[in-house]
């Protein structure tokens, strides 16, 4: 059967280990048939094939992200940008909100996010009577850039029911004057608190152009698959993903990780492992294992409940784990549920592992557990872990070079909205851990570019169970493809953040292109 289309005179960078360089890629009817030379693939083509002449440009796997939070992103697109680039002061912060406060009627929510208080002058969280002095008329809430704190103002915390007697729920944190004991306004890992109580940061008309901003930047940054790793995702989740899907709204593939709880419920409901492994389904749960109270929550015995819930029903479970005790907490959950029930085939995850100690990679390699961390962080935040984490502790962090060598599946991802969901980005922290000033954070950690992109490809494709499909440019699999402007691994690590797209394929059809 003759390819539907050909992408020829190319610089193929297939993440095919069997081919690792072709010239040429046929596709038909939205799968890979035929990866070479450009004379044997353009000796199948027809009269209705479509051919591209590439001229020279470099192809890569569709780039797969299997972390990151879309409904937080799009709000993100909708609401305030407090961010660093942004704002660089409280002052600054303070002036912004009152150019959008003067916009909106009195009483409409001002939902901002991004803002990071080691990058202001100040070098502190805003108060909520910081917000108040502009926005008295306007309940307020912003989004610390870590999307585990937030900041209300006096009129928002009154709207949630956040008073001075009041207690926090398991896990979450309100700051406090040490002085008379009122709320500051600072709320910690209280995100699911404030969802159930604050209105919806649009209409579901605007949320829908949202979606589809949101897809259109996933798109341009060469993004052609995602898993959804909030933690309050639910079957209802799944349903408003299908829809946007139905509607053309959605331009990528996605899957999700279900809360522990829905998990359970989609159990008893009927669901079954592998129902979910393809786009736009379920593919396990998600646990987020915190210590912002100062105690891991959940509590072991609750964690290692849920592991086990959804490990012998032959569901994986991806745990949020930063720290040492959260690490070692998630491994001794996922090693007694392989002790009742071995099965390792379940591909059990580790979100971030941010600070990883030696004495942990042996247990990660033991129990086969993925590793899916974010090499753009060092970037981004990279300068604040240099002044809050200990030197001891900088090799540690968002390791991959060790990993790799334990044989420790690893992938890559963004954590959007955390960082902004940008492959290249995250290769080039990779592959060179650099701070923007110039500074390196745990140079034996680096890896090659090579590597670097199999992180995002076929790393990422197998933490989502979507190798057979995904992440190779490979015949018989999904033709997600995108075409760049420089090969990244013929230039300097330190360039190759700012490669551009050209083109990106999703299943054979062009989804997005550079205007130019």
């Amino acid at each position: 059967m003759q390819p539907t289309c050909i992408l020829s005179h190319a610089n193929v960078l297939t993440m095919d280990p069997r081919q690792p360089r072709a010239q040429a890629v046929a596709l038909r009817e939205g799968h890979i048939v035929a990866v070479g030379m450009n004379t044997d693939v353009l000796r199948l083509r027809g009269p209705a094939t479509a051919c591209m002449h590439c001229q020279g440009a470099t192809i890569v796997p569709g780039f797969i992200d299997p972390h990151l939070h879309l409904r937080s992103y799009i709000g993100t697109l909708l609401g305030i940008d407090c961010s660093p680039e942004a704002v660089k002061s409280i002052q600054e912060l303070q002036a912004l909100l009152q150019v959008h406060a003067q916009r909106q009627r009195p009483g409409q929510w001002l939902v901002g996010h991004g803002y990071e208080p080691f990058a202001w002058a100040e070098g502190r969280h805003p108060t909520r009577w910081d917000l108040d002095l502009v926005t008295p008329q306007h309940p307020a809430r912003l989004a610390h850039r870590s999307r585990h704190a937030w900041v209300l103002n006096s009129l928002a915390l009154a709207q949630v029911g956040i008073t001075r007697d009041f207690v926090p729920p398991p896990g979450g944190v309100v700051m406090r004057d040490s002085t008379t004991g009122e709320p500051t306004g600072l709320l910690i890992d209280m995100d699911g608190y404030l969802r159930a109580r604050v209105p919806p940061v649009a209409s579901s008309a605007e949320f829908r152009q949202g979606v589809r901003q949101a897809s259109q930047c996933l798109l341009a940054a060469g993004v052609t698959t995602i898993q959804d790793a909030s933690v309050t995702n639910n079957l209802a989740a799944c349903e408003r993903f299908r829809a946007w899907d139905a509607a053309g709204d959605l331009g990528v593939r996605a899957s999700l990780l279900l809360g522990s709880e829905a998990l359970a419920e989609a159990i008893a409901a009927g669901l079954q492992a592998g129902d979910g492994s393809r786009a736009l389904g379920v593919y396990g749960g998600k646990i987020r294992l915190d210590e912002g109270s100062g105690a891991l929550y959940p509590p072991p015995e609750v964690l290692n409940e849920q592991v086990w819930s959804a490990h012998r029903h032959g569901f994986p479970v991806a745990i949020h784990a930063l720290d040492p005790p959260a690490l070692v907490s998630a491994l001794q959950a996922i090693r007694l549920a392989q002790s009742r029930l071995p099965h390792p085939h379940i591909r059990h995850r580790i979100e971030h592992c941010a600070l990883c100690p030696d004495v942990c990679l042996e247990e990660l390699a033991e129990l086969h557990v993925t590793v899916v961390t974010q090499p753009g962080f060092l970037w981004h935040h990279g300068r604040r872990y240099l002044a809050e984490i200990e030197p001891e502790q900088h090799p540690w962090l968002y390791r991959v070079q060790s990993l790799l060598e334990h044989g420790i599946p690893v992938a890559g991802s963004s954590d959007a909205p955390v960082i902004p969901p940008r492959p290249l980005e995250g290769v080039a922290a990779a592959a060179t851990r650099q701070t923007p000033d110039g500074r390196t954070i745990g140079p034996a950690e680096r890896v090659s570019v090579e590597h670097a992109l199999w992180l995002f490809t076929q790393g990422a494709a197998w933490a989502c169970g979507m190798e057979a499909e995904l992440g190779s440019i490979t015949p018989g699999k999904l033709a997600d493809l995108v075409v760049l402007n420089a090969d990244p691994t013929q230039v300097n690590p330190t360039e190759v953040r700012h490669i551009a797209p050209r083109m990106t394929i999703v299943g054979g059809a062009v989804r997005w292109k550079a205007e130019n």
